[in-house]
């Protein structure tokens, strides 16, 4: 059977599919986990951008109120000025002490650290304004003593009028109000709180600017890399693909179609395709030795080692009747072999013959043993015209034979030789060399004869 071919489980060779599908779950679970926190961070970036989108443009409408407000109030003041209505000194306390919307946004913008120099501003805006509040304060007091008003905010109670102001009559008293608005003093404490106001608006836009270029920044950032983890992701798969069809599903389906037609598999692919590779293809050396050994056994003369009956028949088919040269051989008196010298002697003088036949003719000619002491030689390929040749080496054969063996007497053979030229089937070719040994034997047999 041959040396031992037992496939070692240590002795593996190649990429591991499965080491290799370990490493790729791990790759493929990390870029996920990468994934899943550039996605939220994106996310949780997103909504702070909202919010503070949101949040700056709530400033803003602080300060749009703050500003509103101020404004509110002036006019309120010039209105109840313009026409001594207490609706309009009503409303501007209202705004003063209920509404504050002024109070409120400072308050509102106070919450953001960030905007310390914006609230900076407005603060400077609500002490200009409050001052102002001063004149007009002074301003109500004059119109509601002119109209002799008597229902009045507890702070204009507090005023007090000028002696020469308190003295003067109404209509002079309307005239000095009025006046007073439109004073240069007045109106560069309303531009200076105006200016205040926008500049503390500016610095909130600023700031909302920067905010949310640095927050769409850092969006971009994570969505870049999200991107880039995605496209990662996608070749991971696309390589886990390729490799997995490069060293299984290829090598399999390959393997599936050697299998189909009897062939030992390619030693390809992955380490564990390779082991099972190894292991079926010593299982298929195995067998097709055991199927050979079997065949041989079968198509071969256990004595001899030449074919045998069932071998010389399944050669029949496969010659050119035309072109075969077919020799029939019997060994002279093998039976007194047997009879005086006993088995063991009949023996080897058949494998002396057997031998001798393979050695006097080429490996590509047929000797089969079909009878007890007849032998038959197919030689293929032979033209009429060489039959000389052959029997030369007949000649040689027979001289060979004639020596004696260390335990085996002279051989002497007779042969009946026939040539395909005048046959039309092997039955045919069989029977004219068997004619042509019946010759020789009727000759005296150790010789041979050539069927004509």
């Amino acid at each position: 059977m041959g040396k031992d071919k037992t496939v070692k489980t240590g002795d593996r060779s190649g990429l591991s599919l499965k080491k290799l599908q370990i490493v790729m779950i791990f790759v493929t679970a990390v870029v996920s986990i990468a994934l899943l926190y550039y996605t939220f961070l994106s996310y949780r970036n997103y909504r702070v951008l909202s919010a503070a989108s949101e949040g700056f443009a709530d400033l803003h409408t602080k300060a749009e109120g703050l500003k509103e407000a101020s404004d509110y109030l002036t006019v309120m003041v010039l209105r109840f000025t313009d026409n001594g209505e207490l609706q309009y000194l009503n409303d501007y306390f209202e705004e003063v002490n209920v509404t504050k919307r002024r109070d409120k946004a400072l308050a509102e913008i106070a919450k953001y650290p960030e905007c310390a120099g914006a609230l900076e501003k407005f603060q400077q805006a609500m002490n200009g304004s409050n001052r102002l509040m001063e004149t007009e304060f002074y301003v109500m007091k004059l119109v509601i003593d002119a109209n002799g008003y008597t229902d009045i905010p507890e702070e204009l109670r507090k005023i007090r009028l000028k002696e020469e102001d308190a003295d003067l009559p109404k209509e002079e008293k309307m005239a000095l109000a009025r006046k007073m608005l439109f004073e240069e003093n007045y109106y560069s404490l309303k531009g200076s709180i105006i200016e205040n106001m926008d500049e503390g608006q500016a610095e909130i836009d600023r700031l909302a600017e920067i905010s949310k270029d640095y927050l769409e920044n850092r969006y971009q950032h994570n969505t870049r890399i999200t991107r880039t983890l995605i496209i990662a992701q996608v070749i991971i798969y696309l390589i886990v693909m390729i490799i997995t069809m490069h060293l299984g599903i290829t090598p399999i389906l390959k393997a599936v179609k050697d299998i189909q037609e009897n062939r030992k598999i390619d030693d390809l692919g992955s380490m564990e395709f390779r082991f099972l590779a190894k292991a079926y293809n010593k299982m298929y050396e195995d067998n097709q030795a055991s199927i050979n050994q079997l065949n041989y056994k079968a198509t071969h003369d256990e004595l001899t080692g030449v074919y045998n009956r069932a071998g010389y028949y399944k050669i029949l088919p496969e010659i050119d009747v035309k072109n075969t040269c077919f020799i029939i051989v019997d060994v002279d008196n093998f039976k007194k072999f047997n009879d005086t010298m006993g088995h063991e002697v009949g023996d080897l003088v058949l494998k002396r013959v057997a031998v001798t036949l393979e050695k006097t003719f080429k490996p590509t000619d047929h000797v089969c043993r079909i009878g007890g002491d007849e032998f038959a030689i197919i030689l293929k390929n032979i033209e009429r015209s060489r039959m000389p040749f052959i029997t030369e080496k007949l000649d040689s054969l027979k001289e060979e034979l004639s020596k004696p063996g260390e335990k085996e007497p002279p051989i002497t053979l007779s042969i009946g030789i026939s040539h395909g030229y005048y046959a039309e089937s092997t039955d045919e070719l069989f029977e004219q060399a068997d004619k042509a040994l019946y010759v020789t034997k009727e000759k005296g047999k150790n010789g041979y004869s050539v069927y004509k």
